[in-house]
């Protein structure tokens, strides 16, 4: 199995598309105050919610089509490729944690009778993610931009 320029590409735009949902959700997560006297912002809370559906529907299909496409073709590159092909994959389990963590936390908003306590769980839940999220696609990109893939 070979890295093929399509499946790089493809990727490559996935990725992208993922930097943007995350400086959205990072943007409305800018706007959310920790306490609950304040929570008059409910839009910003409702950004976050569509972000936080939008991230739950994309990135494990993208994450289990990167490992397919791409992570299992690097892996047959060398002992190298191979420890970063398991390390990104590795990655990809404590991701999908976080982000479940996030979705738990916008479920738990939506219920909560601790607004204060949700509004910050929520908050600090989906920094962690976004943030986790976008320096493992930037090292991935970065690693993998150093390939020469087959058209």
């Amino acid at each position: 199995m070979m890295l093929r320029r399509t499946d790089s590409e493809s990727n490559h735009f996935e990725h992208l598309t993922l930097m943007q949902h995350l400086q959205e959700l990072e943007a409305a997560l800018a706007g959310l105050v920790c306490y609950a006297e304040v929570y008059a912002n409910l839009g910003s809370a409702e950004k976050i919610c569509r972000c936080g559906k939008e991230l739950r529907e994309t990135v494990p299909s993208h994450f289990a089509h990167e490992e397919q496409a791409v992570l299992d073709a690097v892996a047959l590159l060398g002992p190298q490729w191979a420890a970063f092909a398991r390390e990104m994959k590795g990655q990809h389990l404590q991701l999908q944690g976080k982000l479940d963590s996030f979705c738990g936390a916008i479920e738990r908003l939506q219920t909560s009778e601790d607004l204060e306590n949700a509004i910050c769980q929520l908050k600090q839940r989906g920094e962690e993610f976004a943030d986790q999220m976008l320096s493992h696609m930037v090292a991935e990109e970065r690693k993998l931009s150093t390939i020469t893939v087959n058209a």
